[in-house]
């Protein structure tokens, strides 16, 4: 058994929070602390989580909401199987997983992340239909807070892939329990030119309209006949001390 954790503080001086409470003050104080506990089942089984606790506003997204409070939130929490074979590796995993798009998912740990907060592509806020404020804070086209899913990752030598099948849309994770799901698929791969560099690629595919959008659909379609599509390209260089990384996504909502 394994509990290893990051606690992160900081200071947040921004007007965001004023859209929603003219008096609200500029500057917030907050923490945040990811616990990522890990279990052995055996040679080949396991488990594992990711638990957020934090203060809220402690994000850039979260700064538009004058709230003062504290969230707790699972990003992942799943039973993994792996094994290895001489040059081959197979895992599979099951449970609420995080979207296998991308490579910053991986770096969601504050001592992992060499920024300040998430790159743009995982916090820009599309408006939703019929909004005409950022204040109705929208849609980010891939959400790190985990949604049901299954994976299989495999990897020869110096070439890794993966594949996952959801439940929902990663820019809105669903839960079993709610409406608006639709069935998706996510892949990825990245081949490691040598060691410390790697280029990698990614994409999803899937309808990304909830129910409750379904007023904006024309006659005669559905929800289902608007897809979202993304691809991603992901670079990791390290050598020694110094490192450095760089994606590059597209995303398209039909």
């Amino acid at each position: 058994v394994a509990l290893p954790f990051t606690i992160t503080g900081g200071f947040l001086d921004t007007q965001r929070a004023r859209y929603d409470d003219p008096s609200a003050p500029r500057v917030f104080a907050g923490f945040r602390l990811l616990a990522m506990p890990e279990i052995k089942l055996g040679s080949h089984w396991y488990g594992y989580a990711a638990v957020q606790v934090r203060s809220t506003p402690f994000f850039y997204q979260d700064a538009y909401s004058s709230d003062r409070k504290i969230d707790v939130d699972v990003l992942q929490c799943f039973l993994g199987y792996s094994r290895t074979w001489n040059h081959f590796a197979v895992a599979v995993k099951a449970g609420r997983l995080e979207s296998a798009f991308g490579a910053f998912p991986l770096r969601y740990d504050d001592m992992a992340n060499s920024l300040l907060d998430q790159p743009l592509a995982y916090n820009y806020l599309l408006l939703q239909p019929g909004s005409d404020s950022t204040a109705d804070y929208g849609l980010t086209p891939v959400n790190l807070y985990g949604l049901p899913a299954a994976e299989v990752d495999l990897s020869w030598r110096r070439l890794d892939t993966r594949f996952q099948l959801t439940n929902s849309s990663p820019y809105n994770p669903r839960e079993f329990t709610q409406s608006g799901q639709h069935p998706q698929w996510t892949a990825g791969g990245g081949y490691t030119i040598r060691q410390g560099f790697r280029v990698g690629v990614s994409g999803y595919r899937g309808p990304w309209l909830e129910g409750s959008h379904a007023s904006f659909v024309p006659p005669g379609l559905s929800v289902t006949d608007f897809p979202a599509s993304a691809v991603g390209v992901d670079v990791q260089w390290a050598q020694g001390r110094l490192s450095a990384s760089g994606e590059w996504d597209r995303f398209v909502f039909r």
